[in-house]
């Protein structure tokens, strides 16, 4: 089983994940990854771009302009019987 580890380099907290094993009797930490630093009290994570997975994208804008310019003219109640909800 893995947990975060602070670790001090210098003036610096870095927080990291490992794994504890026992070797020959001794218990000995496995670095696994860097997961960011403290700074000012606060985490800051690190992660990679390449870590994100986009699911599915949706475009609203060109719709809301479109249903907004429709009011303004009065004909949006003849395009959709039914209010629009965002």
């Amino acid at each position: 089983m893995s947990f975060i580890r602070k670790y001090r380099k210098g003036n610096k907290v870095y927080l990291a994940e490992v794994e504890s094993r026992r070797i020959k009797g001794k218990v000995v930490q496995r670095f696994l990854r860097y997961v960011g630093k403290q700074a000012d009290g606060r985490t800051v994570l690190s992660a990679s771009i390449s870590d994100a997975k986009v699911e599915e994208v949706k475009l609203y804008g060109p719709l809301l302009v479109l249903h907004h310019l429709a009011e303004e003219i009065g004909c949006a109640s003849t395009w959709a019987p039914t209010p629009m909800r965002f």
